[in-house]
């Protein structure tokens, strides 16, 4: 699945082979990202909003980066195990 940033038009993501692949032509040529030490879904997420930002549900939870995929970092709160995740409109008083 390849995503785009939904602040920068430019940044495109990809996962292959539990490699995050990132692209800052427009999708035109991508570079190697992040290794995932993580497996279970390649149906990543990125966050309207927020420049950067992607979410990847995996089989053991959920993991976010906050910088374009370089690192991940696993949430350690809610399922367990997930499937797909998506984003609406935030809570009032909540950045997501």
């Amino acid at each position: 699945t390849m995503v785009s940033d939904k602040v920068n038009s430019n940044k495109f993501y990809a996962i292959r082979n539990n490699v995050l692949y990132r692209s800052t032509d427009g999708g035109i040529n991508f570079t190697a990202g992040a290794s995932l030490s993580f497996s279970g879904s390649n149906r990543l997420k990125t966050v309207p909003g927020f420049e950067n930002h992607i979410w990847v549900p995996a089989n053991d939870g959920m993991y976010r980066s906050t910088d374009g995929g370089i690192t991940f970092t696993k949430i350690n709160t809610g399922p367990q195990r997930v499937a797909t995740l998506g984003f609406g409109k935030n809570a009032i008083g909540q950045s997501y």
